[in-house]
């Protein structure tokens, strides 16, 4: 007799918040990326009926999580939500009911360990345009992000000159948004746009290199590796400051992020071609096939567990 075909795990992905990154890179791609393997679906307010429920970024009160885990598994993904330690603490009790916490930056896990399983998964690549087939010597250097993150950049920015013109792409408020309205001296020649997936591809094929400085409050130091990961994914040699949670996990996987002091390493052939190489091991690596394999193993045991 043949075996009876399993039963397609059912995974649901929530709370929809199209406005939020995290939701479009996590959420709504692996939802996608997950459908050959899973029965999957998104929700906005009611968890449908599920073998696994992920919430991406807000996590309901332990009261209704109580609730939820008479009928299913919870996974959580506290990303860019909390603002400091105390934050985690006070949240503990809804923490407890989640099954597992999927991190994305490493340096969270001390926090969130005590309350309940703790896992580490990158975000997939997503912004990433094809390796250059040459060495650019000329070009912007470029930033992108959101406008929230843009202090500490436009502080360094404003401390030093840049050896070429900046290009800030970020969310306006409107087309006749200035440099100085964003809080860019004159020290350097800095062309700010808005911020669309369709130019942020054009930029980062155009960028002779990029740059990135985080800033020191709670949110900043455990921001996840993604972005920095995209840039070096696309052959762009980035420099970052030297204390961020991306320089650290570059070095984790054996790259050496160049900091944001060593512009002479920054802008060489030598650092070019070490950026070219580690490229190709990240495009192996963290495409949205590999990373949504690591997600469907992790949703499997969770799901298993409900028997155990």
């Amino acid at each position: 007799m043949s075996a009876e075909p399993q039963t397609p795990l059912r995974v649901a992905f929530g709370p929809e918040a199209p406005a939020f990154g995290s939701w479009n890179w996590i959420g709504v791609d692996l939802c996608e990326a997950l459908t050959g393997d899973c029965e999957t679906v998104c929700f906005t307010n009611e968890v449908p009926d599920c073998d696994v429920a992920v919430f991406i970024k807000f996590l309901p009160p332990a009261p209704v999580l109580r609730q939820l885990r008479q009928r299913t598994r919870t996974v959580f993904c506290p990303v860019d939500i909390y603002g400091s330690a105390a934050e985690i603490d006070a949240n503990s009790d809804a923490l407890r009911q989640c099954d597992c916490v999927v991190i994305h930056c490493e340096r969270l896990r001390k926090y969130v360990m005590p309350y309940t399983r703790t896992e580490y998964i990158n975000h997939h690549l997503k912004y990433v345009a094809p390796l250059p087939l040459r060495r650019k010597t000329d070009g912007p250097l470029v930033w992108i992000g959101n406008r929230a993150n843009l202090p500490p950049v436009a502080e360094c920015v404003n401390s030093r000159t840049f050896a070429g013109k900046l290009y800030i792409l970020t969310n306006l408020d409107g087309p006749e948004t200035t440099p100085g309205e964003l809080g860019f001296g004159a020290a350097n020649t800095v062309r700010v746009e808005n911020w669309t997936e369709r130019r942020h591809i054009e930029l980062t094929s155009a960028a002779r290199a990029a740059f990135d400085v985080k800033g020191d409050d709670f949110r900043a130091r455990h921001k996840p590796p993604a972005k920095a990961l995209d840039w070096i994914a696309s052959g762009v040699p980035l420099a970052m400051n030297a204390d961020s949670s991306s320089a650290e996990h570059a070095a984790s996987l054996g790259f050496s992020l160049c900091h944001l002091d060593e512009t002479e390493r920054w802008l060489s052939e030598a650092y070019w071609n070490e950026t070219q190489q580690f490229a190709k091991k990240l495009q192996t690596t963290l495409n949205l096939k590999r990373v949504a394999h690591t997600w469907l193993n992790l949703l499997r045991d969770i799901a298993l567990s409900r028997t155990c």
